[in-house]
């Protein structure tokens, strides 16, 4: 189990991505208003990310869509599924501890 020293010190080396991620890349939105990634146990902001508008949710549902009627995700299980949505955030759900 790591320490809180260690946690800590992990925090330092995080880059979190403030771009969208719509149809495997990320996108810069259209427009440039952000809002604060908080930390939930600390209330501190971690970052800034984009406030996608219109055009991004457009783009999403789009390629949601297609995605949906090529039949591309009828092949995921709810596991799968949710294990690429992780890596997506760049989380690995079989690391603990």
């Amino acid at each position: 189990m790591r320490t809180y020293a260690e946690w800590q010190s992990m925090t330092t080396a995080l880059s979190i991505e403030s771009r969208a991620f719509i149809a495997g890349q990320y996108v810069t939105a259209q427009s440039d208003m952000t809002f604060p990634v908080l930390n939930p146990a600390t209330g501190i902001v971690l970052t800034q990310v984009v406030a996608c508008g219109p055009a991004e949710v457009e783009a999403a549902v789009d390629c949601a869509k297609t995605q949906f009627e090529n039949g591309s995700w009828g092949g995921f299980t709810g596991t799968g599924t949710q294990t690429d949505f992780i890596g997506v955030g760049g989380a690995d759900p079989r690391v603990r501890g």
